[in-house]
């Protein structure tokens, strides 16, 4: 029998869509790899993965490969807390600072060199070594507030900055099908996506279960998680529609985008 490859996201953010997947509560026709934002993308880029999330900037360069399905995505409307700058000095203090990136996604750093120009008047310098500036993403930005880490530093959750200077939402990742296996599988797609609303709709319902499960992999208190989830949205609206559709603008300004790419050039997956 034929199975789909369908990715997930190797972060805790997607649990609530993806943990009964990933632990085989939900099963279907299709393998399931969990990987790091950059790789998946990648991956869906040579289409080695057949149904997956991926970051809004790479949707923006694939628009003519892949079918956006709205049920799923990450964003949110204000702050999100994975997605920190870390800094010794005050943001508007950073032109000449090197900031330290260790490279797992595409549209974090795509979304710093916005605010960064746009709203702070200067190009950041990113670098894949320590810095006295730091931006994290994920898991990694939810072990540091464990830990405490940079209880000292500067912190500067960028989807709150982005939210509070447009009054937009922002997403981060959505998710999507290769639109040569949706038009040659078309009934198997059919159980794939069932299987994805499933493995949702599990995790609206045992969220204690996935937070429970999601504090042995970090140190993390169940409140903060409990409150975590609650800042994404796990849907692609049509505010969150507007928001990427103003990314994009943004982001061809300064050229990380060769084009200006407008949200209703996506192909949308009508269900």
């Amino acid at each position: 029998m034929e199975r789909a490859r369908l990715g997930g996201i190797q972060f805790i953010n997607s649990l609530p869509i993806e943990y009964a997947l990933d632990r085989q509560i939900v099963t279907g026709p299709f393998t399931f790899t969990r990987l790091a934002p950059i790789e998946l993308n990648r991956r869906v880029a040579n289409k080695e993965l057949d149904v997956s999330p991926i970051s809004s900037i790479a949707l923006a360069r694939h628009t003519n490969q892949v079918t956006v399905i709205p049920d799923f995505a990450i964003s949110s409307h204000a702050g999100v807390k994975s997605v920190v700058l870390y800094s010794q000095r005050p943001i508007d203090e950073l032109m000449s600072v090197p900031i330290g990136f260790m490279g797992k996604g595409e549209t974090t750093p795509a979304l710093l060199r916005i605010l960064c120009n746009f709203r702070y008047g200067f190009e950041p310098r990113l670098t894949d070594r320590s810095s006295e500036a730091e931006l994290l993403i994920g898991d990694e930005a939810i072990h540091a507030i464990g830990l405490n880490r940079f209880h000292d530093w500067h912190q500067y959750d960028l989807a709150e900055i982005w939210s509070e200077w447009t009054g937009l939402n922002f997403v981060f990742a959505v998710w999507v099908v290769q639109k040569e296996f949706l038009s040659d599988n078309q009934e198997l797609f059919g159980e794939v996506l069932k299987a994805m609303r499933d493995s949702k709709e599990w995790g609206n319902h045992h969220l204690v279960e996935i937070i429970r499960e999601a504090t042995f992999q970090m140190p993390i208190s169940p409140d903060f998680l409990a409150a975590y989830f609650n800042y994404i949205q796990y849907a692609l609206d049509d505010d969150c529609l507007k928001g990427l559709d103003h990314f994009y603008e943004l982001a061809a300004e300064l050229k990380i985008l060769p084009r200006r790419v407008r949200v209703g050039e996506l192909d949308h997956l009508h269900t």
